[in-house]
Parts: structure tokens; C-alpha cells; sequence
């Protein structure tokens, strides 16, 4: 994937989340997105001087999503630890164009589909704000800029598309399509 030299990050400059489609969660604070990346093989062998690792194309380690809350608030009283979740992130990253010194504004969403499999209440203490997180393992997570499909995992089925790399190649070779 190509590294534009002109533009100089920035940050975030404001999010949305939806879960199952609605707005009803009050108070996220933070959102931890899934950490993409390829599950691993170590090669060995004879004529080798060391060990080598080789990413396996279309296999990718578990995928894990959290979400912070700030507050105790009755919005959280519809999660419940099992569930199924749809969660989408519309986010907006600021950068700056070094050669035409223009602000640019990119439009990202990361849809993540999974379980809920954890729910910590967090500390509680008067007069302060307690953080609560809920962890999802992630069954499918894509994420896109501007309408451009970056990448797309989905774990259940054999499918998945990483900055251009298609495993319909290694499906069409199982004779799945």
C-alpha cells in the first residue's frame, strides 16, 4: 500500500458509533478497533541458518473489539454478555496536505460484527466517573475511506480482502467458486 509523502497526519475530529443500527449508546468515550493481522507459520529447515516467519494468506489471528463507556447510564442495559452485535464507526481523520497546505478530511467507517464476550463494571467511587468496557470477539470487520473498501475480514466464511489482496484466489483453487 502506497504512503502518500505529502499529507501529514492528524487526528480523529469526531465519531459516531451505532450499535445494531441505533444511536442509544450515551457516554462511549473510546473505541479499541480489531487489530488486523495474519496468522503466522515458522519454516525450519535444513540449508535454513535461522527460523523464518511467513504470514498466511487469508488466515488471520482472532479478531478482538472494546468499547469504553465513561458513565453508568441506562443505555448499557441492553447489552447482555452472548449477544450478537453490529457496531459501525463513522469517523473523520483530519490531515494536512504539505504541498497545498490544505486541511483534507477523510471519511472512515469500521463495521465490526461479533459476540459480546465480556463486561467490566469498573470501579465505582463518589463523585467521579467510572469507565465501562464491554469486549466483543469479532466475527466480521470491514473498514472503509471514503466509499474504498480498505480491508474486510470474515472469519465464518471463507472471505477476505487486505489493502488489495483477494483470497478468492486461494478459494477458486479449493473449487468454492
Amino acid at each position: 500500500m502506497a504512503v502518500n509523502a505529502n499529507i501529514i497526519a492528524g487526528a480523529i475530529s469526531d465519531a459516531e458509533v451505532y450499535v445494531n443500527g441505533a444511536k442509544d449508546l450515551a457516554g462511549i468515550g473510546k473505541v479499541n478497533l480489531p487489530k488486523v493481522s495474519l496468522k503466522k507459520v515458522t519454516a525450519s529447515q535444513f540449508g535454513q541458518t535461522a527460523e523464518v516467519e511467513m504470514g498466511m494468506t487469508g488466515h488471520y489471528e482472532k479478531m478482538d473489539f472494546k468499547m469504553t463507556i465513561e458513565n453508568i447510564n441506562g443505555s448499557l442495559m441492553n447489552t447482555k454478555i452472548g449477544q450478537r452485535l453490529q457496531v459501525e464507526v463513522y469517523f473523520t481523520s483530519q490531515n494536512l496536505n504539505r504541498s497545498t497546505q490544505e486541511v483534507q478530511v477523510d471519511g472512515m467507517i469500521a463495521t465490526i460484527i461479533g459476540q459480546v464476550t465480556s463486561f467490566d463494571g469498573g470501579d465505582l467511587k463518589p463523585g467521579e466517573k467510572t469507565e465501562i468496557n464491554t469486549d466483543m470477539s469479532v466475527f466480521y470487520y470491514k473498514l472503509t475511506n471514503n466509499g474504498k473498501k480498505v480491508f474486510e475480514v470474515d472469519a465464518l466464511n471463507p472471505s477476505s480482502e487486505n489493502f488489495g489482496d483477494n483470497r478468492s484466489f486461494i478459494n477458486q483453487l479449493l473449487g468454492r467458486i
